[in-house]
Formats: structure tokens, C-alpha cells, sequence
């Protein structure tokens, strides 16, 4: 690299080899003095996802110098030598951390798929100022306040006088590194779901048959409802649900309609079903939950029964 390199599009094979290796084996990375969210999350990356052993360097903005005979690499810094991030076809950039992202994990993969919304989060901060604005088409003052952004600003605050290597750890170790490790945890417990669970729509609903690990709790039905979206069906309205250390319920996907029907609970009424539960806000109807947990061998309301008629209250 014996100028400034900021790829366009996807890289090749060869060359997002060609950067792992130049990265893993740097023996310092060059980054610029007074972090952003973006080189913290970058270091963070390297350090505790992919343990990349090299020391970081911060150097001003304007003397930045990588010394590439010395196999050194600079990440989002503009000099000979370095990566900004991805450059798009107006000129702009990706985040340099989406770049390291997809040089260390090219392919799908659970790691990669629990990164995406920490990259989707920096990469809108970085190219618009605004992951909001980036996101959502607006920016929310809400969601920025307790975002991202603004818990680093807050660690560069509480600990100014230590400097950037201290502000960038602490913010690696206690809010990258759990919601990283949360975030996969969620996609394990979905790959659980997809290879153990049964899933299906019947008219207006969702059906989960089968242990749903609590990480992955909300993904049954989002997933139910992508799939109708993407074949052209009707989504679904009501998610129900059938697991062996939960029980049998369920739970609402539209806001309209409410699960404490007189006809709903006459249905379950007539198998002498008294310990269902039928929440006074209308949003779920269940015999078993994730706390207080029923085996739904026990529960004598028959599922399919159960979802004809849902489909007959709240399928028109």
C-alpha cells in the first residue's frame, strides 16, 4: 500500500486476504488522536473479537505517518498507508470499522450476523453524523441519547484525562464486548430455533412448536412474518406458541385486536382450563410462560383445536 487505500465495492477473495494478513501481523495500527465512535469500535474488534496482538498508535489528525516498511496499517486516517473505509461511488465512506468487519468475517456466519447491528449503528454515525438519520430517515433525539454514539461520549467524558487508549478499552470491555457477546448468544439460540422448532402459519396464525431459548424469544413470529411478507401472504396476527419448558399461549402481532375475546375464553373455558391467564392489556392469553412455566403435555386445550378457532375470531 504505498498510498492512501480506500476500496470500492467488495473486495476480492485475494484481497480481503491480503488485508487479514496485513492486519493480523501489523505490529502497530495506526488510528488518530481523540476517538470517534468508529476507530474505538475498530479496536475493540481487533482486539477482543479477532485478538489482533498489535499495539495502537494515536497520532494527530494531521502528522498522521504509518510506516509500511515496518508492516504497519492505518485505520480510519487519511494517509499512505492507511483505510478509511469503504469508498462509495459519491465519494463517501463506510465506517473503517464495516471494513474490518467483512476483511475478518467475509462469509455469513453467527459472528457476522451478530456484528451487523453494531456496524449498521457506526456506519450511519460515520457517514451522516446521525445512526438515526442514517437508519431511519430522521433523527431520533431519544434513541441517540441512550445509543451508541452517545455512551462513548459518555465514557470519553467520565474518563477525559486517561486518554484514548483507557476511554477506548473501558468502552470495549463494558458496553461492546457484553452487547457483542448478548448479540451472539441470540444468533446460537436462533440456529437453535430454525434446527429443533417447528414453524408455520395456519390462516391468521403463527405456529411455534418446540423450545424457543429466551435469547431468541420475538424471533419465531418476526421470522413468520418476513416469510409471509416474502411469499406473498397474508401476515400473520396472533403468534402461538407450544414449548416444552414454557407452555401453551398467545401473543399478539398487530395491535388491534385483543386476546381476552368472551368467545376466546368461552373456547378454553370448556376444558376446565383455570389456570389460563389472559392479560388485562389484551396482548396475550397463555397456560405457562417463561415465568411461571407449564408443561403443555398437561394442559388439556388441544393446539389444533385452539388455532381454528383463533382463525375463526380473528381471521376475517
Amino acid at each position: 500500500m504505498s498510498e492512501a487505500v480506500n476500496p470500492r465495492g467488495a473486495l476480492s477473495s485475494k484481497e480481503l486476504s491480503q488485508y487479514r494478513s496485513i492486519i493480523s501481523s501489523a505490529p502497530r495500527v495506526i488510528f488518530h488522536r481523540f476517538s470517534h465512535l468508529d476507530d474505538a469500535a475498530c479496536q475493540w474488534f481487533l482486539r477482543y473479537v479477532v485478538g489482533i496482538p498489535s499495539e495502537f498508535v494515536f497520532m494527530p489528525n494531521n502528522a498522521i505517518v504509518v510506516d509500511q516498511s515496518a508492516g504497519e496499517i492505518g485505520l480510519d486516517v487519511v494517509a499512505p498507508g492507511a483505510v478509511k473505509g469503504y469508498q462509495h461511488a459519491d465519494g463517501s465512506y463506510s465506517s473503517a470499522f464495516r471494513f474490518v468487519v467483512e476483511v475478518f468475517f467475509p462469509e455469513d456466519c453467527k459472528e457476522k450476523r451478530a456484528l451487523e447491528p453494531l456496524v449498521r449503528w457506526v456506519d450511519g454515525d460515520d457517514n451522516t453524523g446521525s445512526a438515526t438519520k442514517a437508519i431511519l430517515g430522521e433523527e431520533h433525539e431519544l434513541i441517540e441519547t441512550v445509543g451508541l454514539t452517545n455512551q462513548f461520549q459518555a465514557y470519553k467524558s467520565v474518563f477525559s484525562s486517561h486518554g484514548d487508549a483507557v476511554i477506548n478499552q473501558k468502552y470495549a470491555e463494558y458496553v461492546l464486548q457484553p452487547l457483542y457477546l448478548h448479540l451472539l448468544m441470540v444468533e446460537e439460540a436462533k440456529e437453535v430455533v430454525m434446527n429443533t422448532c417447528e414453524l408455520y402459519q395456519s390462516g391468521c396464525v403463527a405456529v411455534c412448536i418446540g423450545h424457543v431459548p429466551a435469547p431468541a424469544r420475538g424471533y419465531p413470529q418476526s421470522l413468520l412474518v418476513r416469510r409471509a411478507i416474502d411469499e406473498g401472504f397474508n401476515s400473520p396476527k396472533i403468534f402461538l406458541y407450544r414449548d416444552p419448558k414454557m407452555g401453551l399461549g398467545m401473543i399478539r402481532i398487530i395491535d388491534d385486536i385483543r386476546l381476552d375475546e368472551p368467545d376466546l375464553k368461552k373456547f378454553i373455558d370448556q376444558y376446565n382450563s383455570s389456570e389460563w391467564f389472559f392479560h388485562p392489556g389484551g396482548f396475550m392469553a397463555a397456560c405457562g410462560s417463561g415465568t411461571t412455566p407449564r408443561d403443555p403435555e398437561t394442559i388439556p386445550v388441544p393446539t389444533d383445536a385452539l388455532i381454528g378457532m383463533l382463525n375463526q375470531i380473528y381471521g376475517g
